[in-house]
């Protein structure tokens, strides 16, 4: 987890970089390559003892720094608190097991006792539910049981379909989150969702006249 405190300057560009999703070519190296210096002391003891997986308390879904850098290229996500949230609620989701006695501990542990530039608020609670529920889908795998570090060199778009990654799912989640908060630097900045135009057959259904209505005047459907 990388922190954000307050002896660091706003405007770092640590704190500006994010990998986006349009990047399937790409391979983790090259992705990382592009991460700004950032000024991060160690990890705190009690963060690394809930999400390292060799502290002997270690939460479900505890992964290594490394393996979590590289899901941050995955998942397109930069280095604010916001994102860091996601990442991890993703990973522990991913365990498709952990309790909720566990997801407690975690939620209290890091809202109450993570120390300044660790400690998440309860916009990134949300954040964190956000990115567990996508991590928890049947088609994700493992992710932090997964050897990342030794296909850095593989293209993310490969990795994520071997992962059962989707990127299409990833911008419709984000989408959601730029609902649940909406007026985050972090929130502004995540890759959107490609807007589906409507196939022929669609347009062409639209121009078929049904019962009482005139040619050419398309019905009016269910809103949403």
């Amino acid at each position: 987890m990388h922190q954000e405190g307050k002896r660091i300057a706003p405007d770092e560009p640590w704190r500006v970089w994010t990998p986006g999703l349009d990047n399937d070519d790409s391979t983790i190296d090259a992705i990382l390559a592009n991460v700004p210096p950032n000024a991060q002391n160690e990890i705190p003891l009690i963060v690394w003892a809930l999400e390292n997986p060799r502290s002997p308390v270690a939460l479900p879904g505890a992964i290594s720094l490394e393996r979590h850098d590289c899901m941050h290229a995955l998942l397109g996500r930069g280095l604010l608190l916001q994102d860091e949230a996601f990442v991890i609620g993703f990973t522990m989701g991913a365990t498709k097991r952990i309790s909720r006695r566990a997801l407690a501990v975690f939620k209290l542990f890091a809202r109450r006792f993570y120390p300044v530039g660790f400690r998440l608020n309860d916009d990134h609670l949300k954040v964190f539910d956000l990115g567990f529920d996508e991590g928890a889908k049947p088609s994700v795998m493992r992710v932090y049981d997964y050897p990342l570090e030794c296909h850095r060199q593989v293209p993310v778009g490969e990795l994520r379909s071997k992962l059962g990654i989707s990127t299409d799912t990833l911008r419709l989640a984000y989408e959601r989150e730029r609902l649940l908060v909406p007026n985050s630097a972090e929130s502004a900045r995540l890759p959107r969702a490609v807007p589906r135009s409507p196939s022929k057959r669609s347009a062409a259904r639209e121009l078929v006249p049904g019962p009482g209505l005139e040619p050419g005047r398309p019905s009016r459907g269910r809103g949403f």
